[in-house]
């Protein structure tokens, strides 16, 4: 799972007790719940499904990294109007990637819907 390494500031739950802030928390948290994700969509035996589950989770680190990138912006310097019009390119970028987690989380939850409905007529 190397290309979800955590970054500098970010390092799985077990962090919490070598001394990890606070304010780093819920940042690590969300990075680790990310690679659990993956982690548990590659253990799914359907190919489609765990290469869809592991492109999910590719995104949603694209989407954090690029959220840590917009969120630096903002804590740089102080929020005039202006400055906003300069990152709304990396908003509407992540904006895209969001609406990309939710469809192909869509769609995982489709095709457990349609793994519950065979299970419940192979049981009959």
């Amino acid at each position: 799972m190397d290309t979800h390494k955590c970054t500098a500031g970010h390092e799985p739950k077990d962090a919490k007790a070598a001394g990890e802030t606070t304010a780093d928390m819920p940042m690590g948290d969300r990075l680790q719940r990310i690679t659990d994700y993956l982690e548990s969509s590659l253990g799914k035996p359907d190919a489609l499904q765990a290469t869809i589950g592991a492109a999910n989770s590719d995104l949603m680190l694209v989407g954090f990294r690029l959220n840590e990138a917009v969120q630096a912006a903002l804590n740089s310097r102080p929020a005039a109007l202006s400055e906003f019009g300069k990152l709304m390119p990396a908003v509407e970028s992540l904006l895209k990637v969001y609406k990309q987690v939710e469809r192909f989380t869509q769609l995982e939850v489709r095709f457990g819907k349609a793994e519950k409905a065979k299970a419940s007529v192979l049981e009959q």
